[in-house]
């Protein structure tokens, strides 16, 4: 079993983390303005300014093993094992949904 450490100071008020991510947003913001400023001058045309991908027009390609889609398991008597995800509450209206686990 691995101990537990102790925090520094600076760990526990998250400074250094809140900085880190800051200058991540901040790299990506400067990094797509000024793309996007070259590109109304007409220069740098072959390199995208953004990482969003536009979704009707544009897929992604994931692979095979990619674990991001809802998979229900089944428990040994044949009924689907419950994760706890709250898609059935969202998916149905309330009045509709009937706990069966």
């Amino acid at each position: 079993m691995k101990r537990r450490e102790e925090l520094t100071f600076s760990e526990q008020i998250y400074l250094p983390e809140v900085l880190k991510g800051m200058g991540v947003v901040t790299g990506h913001f400067m990094r797509n303005f000024w793309l996007n400023v070259a590109h109304m001058m007409g220069l740098a045309k072959n390199r995208r300014s953004n990482y969003t991908t536009q979704y009707p027009e544009q897929r992604k390609h994931y692979p095979d093993n990619f674990r991001g889609s809802h998979r229900l398991t089944l428990k040994e008597d044949g009924s689907v094992r419950c994760t706890s995800c709250f898609l059935c509450a969202t998916g149905n209206p309330p009045g509709d949904y009937v706990a069966s686990h």
